[in-house]
């Protein structure tokens, strides 16, 4: 979650470097290696050798069967339902995070590095609304309305984006579809696993 936070920063600030973007590549690069040999060298495996499944048989042409698994609980009408409805949001979703930059800079004019510090403040939403707003909400209303208010609020704040004319009222509607997300996503898995279950 923190990488949510500090990378937008990282990026707006190496990209405003005179070497422009590959600043970020090459910023990338180096934290990625670094990651890379932190997690070979100092992360424990969780299982021991002998809890360890030395005979796991893997098979892409099993796990790449989409359509197979989900014709495997076609009768559930409650779990087509949910396939549909995150079908749409996560289009919006993709659609919104793949403008969402180009907007920002052609309705605020901002600089690459002025545009890292505001995804420092949005992204920082992300672990106040996971932490304590989505829980807080799913103890108080349970998992489905706590999941049908994430999706009100995420197609709200998207219809008033609109009429965000600078950037104190971008960061206002930015928290509000930052809480929509932070509502939906781990509550749809939740719904999800509980259907499966049953079925």
């Amino acid at each position: 979650m923190a990488c949510l936070i500090i990378g937008p920063a990282i990026g707006g600030y190496t990209s405003s470097l005179g070497v422009g973007y590959l600043g970020t590549a090459l910023a990338n690069i180096l934290l990625s290696t670094v990651t890379l040999v932190l997690m070979y060298y100092f992360l424990p495996e969780t299982l021991s050798r002998s809890e360890r499944d030395e005979s796991l048989h893997f098979k892409w042409t099993d796990e790449i069967q989409f359509i197979t698994k989900l014709k495997k609980y076609s009768e559930n009408r409650i779990l087509k339902y949910l396939f549909f409805i995150r079908g749409f949001f996560l289009l919006s979703f993709n659609a919104y995070t793949s403008i969402i930059v180009l907007f920002m800079i052609e309705s605020y004019k901002l600089e690459q590095s002025q545009l890292g510090l505001l995804f420092l403040v949005t992204g920082s939403y992300m672990i106040i609304n996971q932490m304590f707003v989505s829980p807080f909400f799913a103890r108080k209303l349970g998992v489905l309305k706590t999941f049908v208010i994430g999706l009100a609020l995420f197609i709200f704040s998207l219809i008033t984006l609109e009429f965000a004319s600078n950037v104190w009222l971008f960061l206002l509607n930015a928290y509000f579809l930052n809480v929509g997300i932070s509502m939906a996503f781990p509550t749809f898995k939740s719904l999800l696993s509980h259907n499966v279950e049953q079925r």
